[in-house]
């Protein structure tokens, strides 16, 4: 059998989305893939500190970053990655060793978790987000034998293209005692493949459910904030600090994998010249794991943001099963800012969840006949963004089969045509793929690795040419299969 192999161009406009999961860096090779054993300044990570830490490749094709002070680390830039909207890298973690218990203090300034792993786009916008708070790692001295998990940062793209990534063995963080860590990165991933943005709360109505975050509900303090609505949005007003409002959304991450939640933010007035909110959100209940915003990426820093522009924030979420979302905000939780009135207005929260990658046959497009019973459709595999996706078609004649693909159309009889009795056409094709030989093809569609056609679904046919049949036109065509693409 010889196969004719063709890149499937997609000229159909669909709803821009983040983008399936592309490996930057998968740690093989001796020399670290290109990773740095060292933090280099303030313009690198928010603790400002510049300290050397040991970076090796283990066996197992891991990333060791050994750090016996504070403030060590390592570092890539990745080039070439998208240079607008949000961008979301992630990154299989665990901690082998570290020198005391891992207890951070939620209400602590950036830069004093534990552990650490960030992303910057280009030089400014880091997105910090510390190990731990209850997902991944245990509280022990020794975490030997822990398993990975996948942490995730999402930051606004800068239009360079280029994003750093950075992780931590520790970071200033004065309550853990001195000592040796020793933390395992693998499988940086850019995370690519997004459905559309799902609305959570729009404010239109209402506080939309929304509550002030008291003692009983706080996982960063036990401050209060007063919840009100105006024109359309969730107002947030505070005079102390600590304070905020939540909500949780049953339901909200419907899968497995890295979600999106984005909230639409303008901060009317504050108290001091570091605009200090905290958009956060966390798996289940209000105890469980948080993330943080980055605040350069998104708020000025003038001492009186009235007027801003509304900016929106995005937050990563990683779940492991379908699972409830907690949204928090916050208006300050920094103490040395100066005290004062606080006055937050938010909007339209939303969730952005992988898209998942699909295949079905038509309901309405049944197999059509030819002498060996008409050409069977199938999907052996799944549509994923950047990978080679497999049409087979068994029961061929063996002299030619075309594959159309397009959009799923009403089946229109074609022995008017001169077909062969029970042959429709059921494609409105958009492109097509030959193949000669039999009784099985297959057709391998290289799906290009653009955000853009996350989500998207088309439809195909095989039609199959059998010349021992006594028709002017000898095709028998087979069921019609649609396949949306996805992670």
């Amino acid at each position: 059998m010889n196969l004719v192999t063709r890149s499937l161009l997609l000229a159909t406009a669909v709803t821009a989305s983040l983008s399936a999961q592309t490996v930057l860096s998968d740690f093989t090779g001796p020399t670290a893939d290109g990773w740095t054993g060292s933090i280099n300044g303030t313009t690198t990570f928010p603790n400002g500190f510049t300290a050397a830490s040991g970076v090796t490749v283990s066996g197992n094709d891991v990333l060791n970053l050994s750090d016996g002070g504070f403030g060590g680390g390592a570092i890539r830039t990745y080039s070439g990655l998208p240079t607008s909207g949000f961008v979301t890298i992630s990154a299989l973690a665990r901690i082998v060793t570290d020198p005391g218990t891992l207890s951070p203090d939620p209400n602590s300034n950036p830069g004093t978790f534990g552990t650490s792993f960030g992303v910057a786009a280009g030089s400014v916008g880091l997105v910090d987000q510390g190990f731990g708070y209850g997902r991944s790692l245990s509280t022990t001295a020794d975490d030997s034998g822990q398993v990975f998990v996948r942490y995730a940062a999402t930051v606004r793209a800068d239009g360079t293209g280029d994003f750093t990534a950075f992780f931590t063995p520790d970071q200033q963080d004065s309550s853990v005692g001195a000592g040796t860590w020793v933390v395992q990165i693998d499988d940086v991933t850019h995370e690519n493949c997004f459905g559309a943005p799902v609305t959570l709360s729009d404010f239109s109505a209402g506080t939309d459910g929304w509550a002030s975050i008291t003692p009983s509900t706080a996982p960063f303090g036990s401050g209060f904030t007063a919840v009100s609505q105006a024109a359309g949005e969730l107002v947030l007003t505070d005079g102390g600090f600590t304070g905020g409002a939540y909500r949780t959304y049953v339901g909200a991450a419907p899968s497995a994998g890295v979600h999106n939640v984005f909230v639409d933010v303008r901060i009317v007035t504050d108290s001091g010249s570091v605009d200090r909110a905290r958009i956060a959100a966390a798996v289940g209940g209000v105890t469980t794991n948080y993330w943080d915003l980055s605040f350069s990426q998104s708020f000025a820093t003038a001492g009186d943001d009235s007027g801003q522009s509304v900016q929106t924030v995005a937050v990563p979420v990683v779940t492991d099963a379908p699972a409830d979302i907690t949204v928090y905000l916050l208006t300050d939780y920094d103490a040395s800012i100066g005290g004062g009135a606080w006055e937050i207005h938010i909007d339209n929260v939303r969730v952005a969840s992988p898209s998942t990658a699909t295949t079905s046959l038509s309901t309405a497009c049944g197999p059509g006949y030819h002498s060996l019973g008409g050409p069977v459709l199938s999907f052996p595999g799944l549509p994923t963004l950047g990978a080679n996706f497999a049409i087979d078609g068994g029961n061929t004649a063996g002299l030619l089969s075309v594959l159309f693909v397009g959009t799923e159309v009403a089946p229109v009889s074609l022995t008017p045509f001169g077909s062969i009795p029970g042959s429709q056409g059921c494609i409105n094709p958009i492109t097509s793929l030959t193949a000669v030989g039999g009784p099985t093809v297959t057709a391998n569609i290289l799906i290009p690795n653009d955000a853009s056609l996350c989500g998207q679904s088309l439809s195909t046919q095989w039609v199959d040419l059998d010349v021992s049949m006594p028709f002017p036109l000898p095709l028998g065509t087979s069921q019609a299969g649609t396949f949306t693409i996805g992670s």
